[in-house]
């Protein structure tokens, strides 16, 4: 990924943070000349390894599953909010037309866990996530049993972490604060909405 220095996030704290919010990651693997790609939510645990390790499953039937059994160095991408920026919102003239977005590149070889393993994985994914939609539901024992069989989980400690934010940190003082002005009034854009919120809590 190609980053200017004025956009580069190399704080392991705050890229964990951006991880753990923007959780559901495009997982590239390169085996045999031949791109695998599967979209998984994950967990970080930020304590295990030099720069934490991600855990996540997939179904048995996924061939990206055979291929992360042989130990292959795989990409996790992980995509915060993006949107499209107009020249017209900046005082400074002339411009082009960009995008701005914000994403986290994690690198690793996954392992396969044992089936005692991913069964704890499971119970705190769903657990996390019920909580935050206040619901609590929990896997009935029987079902889970019969949901394990079918599903291979997989730990990757993070051997390369790196992040990317274009939010046009190369332009005047002026010209940000009239873009972010202008993604706040994009009232029917979330993707602009949402990248102004992100900017705004940075600040």
């Amino acid at each position: 990924m190609y980053i200017p220095k004025s956009f580069e996030k190399n704080n392991l704290e705050e890229l964990h943070r951006f991880i753990e919010k923007y959780g559901f990651a495009t997982l590239i693997s390169y085996h045999e000349n031949k791109l695998h790609v599967s979209h998984v939510p994950t967990m970080l645990d930020k304590n295990r390894g030099q720069f934490g390790t991600l855990i996540w499953h997939l179904a048995k039937k996924n061939d990206h599953c055979k291929i992360l059994n042989e130990k292959i160095n795989s990409l996790c991408l992980f995509h915060g909010p993006h949107s499209y920026i107009s020249p017209a919102w900046y005082k400074t003239f002339p411009n082009v037309p960009t995008w701005n977005y914000t994403v986290v590149h994690a690198e690793g070889i996954p392992s396969n866990v044992s089936k005692e393993e991913l069964a704890v994985d499971l119970e705190k994914l769903v657990s996390h996530h019920e909580s935050i939609s206040n619901t609590h539901y929990q896997i009935p024992e029987h079902y889970k049993t019969k949901l394990l069989e079918h599903i291979d989980g997989f730990h990757m400690e993070i051997i390369k972490i790196n992040g990317k934010y274009k939010l046009g940190q190369n332009r005047t003082v002026e010209d940000q604060q009239m873009m972010l002005h202008e993604l706040i009034n994009q009232h029917d854009n979330p993707g602009a909405l949402a990248l102004a919120d992100f900017i705004s809590n940075m600040t």
